[in-house]
Formats: structure tokens, C-alpha cells, sequence
């Protein structure tokens, strides 16, 4: 949750809280915040509770993706470009509400951001963006767009401060 959508995360956390989440961490002001649920369902059912809280609350319209725990280990595991680079910042996963069809898929433009690399593997998107997502067209909004779903990016540094963090639940 940032740029013009911006929400301190304790104030996240109180929503969260209210909408019936528990044991609510978040790292830093990085739009992330893990919570404990009893299925997939109850997380779900939760994300739209949050969703309606920050409409009603706070005007805000902010798509959420809720997912388990276990894809971020996964996502990790998984990528095709972290082993070709030493930055984090620059390898980057982008978590899509939805598995895009596969005609989706044919309207991405593997020329669209000379330099950058990106493959799809169901409902995740793996990024290599050696000159920074800053500099990249390979934006949320392009994702979006020709996917037809909501697109969340992440880079490696952060999803490993999650991971760490979410071993911390079980310390």
C-alpha cells in the first residue's frame, strides 16, 4: 500500500484486527501484513471484510491478495533469475490475483522492456529488471492490463524479510 494509497501499517493492522485477523505482524511500510487463519476460506473471507473496512473507513480502494504462507517459499524455489543475479532489489515476483488464461498470456510483449526478463508460471510472475523496477515497463499496470488480473510485485529482499518473519511465528 503506497504511493497515493498510503495507510501506516499500524492503522492496517488495527483494520485487520477488527475484521476478525489474528496475531497480525507487518514489516516495515512495505503494504504487507501476515495473519493467522484456520483455512483458506477464513483468509479469504477476511480479505473482503478488509477490503469493505478500508472502503468505508479510510476511501480506500485497494485490490488485496491474500496468500498462504508456503508460495512465498515456493515463489523463491521456483524463480528462473535469482541464481544470475546478486541484488535482490533487482529480482522481483509478482503475485496475480487470478491464473491468467492462456490466451492472456499471447499479449504479453517479451520485447517491451529491453533488458528486463520476466516468465509466467501460473498466478505468479518471475522479474529480472537488472536496471531497477524503477526503470522498467514491466509495471504493475502493464501486468494488469493485458493479464486481466491484479498484479502485487515483491523483491526478493523483501519476500525473505517476510519469510523471516513468518518463521518468527513459529518461534
Amino acid at each position: 500500500m503506497g504511493g497515493k494509497n498510503r495507510l501506516p501499517m499500524k492503522r492496517l493492522t488495527e483494520i485487520f484486527t477488527d475484521a476478525g485477523g489474528r496475531e497480525c505482524k507487518t514489516s516495515i511500510q512495505s503494504g504487507n501484513l501476515l495473519f493467522k487463519a484456520a483455512s483458506k476460506k477464513e483468509a479469504a473471507s477476511l480479505g473482503l471484510k478488509v477490503s469493505c473496512l478500508l472502503r468505508e473507513r479510510e476511501r480506500l480502494e485497494i485490490p488485496l491478495i491474500i496468500l498462504p504462507a508456503n508460495i512465498l517459499h515456493k515463489a523463491l524455489n521456483d524463480h528462473p533469475f535469482i541464481d544470475e543475479e546478486k541484488d535482490e532489489r533487482m529480482v522481483s515476483i509478482g503475485f496475480l490475483s487470478k491464473k491468467p488464461p492462456l490466451d492472456a498470456l499471447s499479449r504479453l510483449d517479451p520485447n517491451k522492456s529491453p533488458g528486463d526478463r520476466y516468465q509466467v508460471q501460473g498466478e505468479l510472475i518471475f522479474l529480472h529488471t537488472p536496471h531497477g523496477m524503477a526503470r522498467s515497463k514491466l509495471t504493475v499496470g502493464y501486468f494488469d492490463r493485458r493479464l486481466g488480473a491484479t498484479t502485487t510485485l515483491r523483491n526478493v529482499k523483501t519476500i525473505r524479510a517476510l519469510i523471516r518473519l513468518l518463521e518468527s511465528y513459529e518461534a
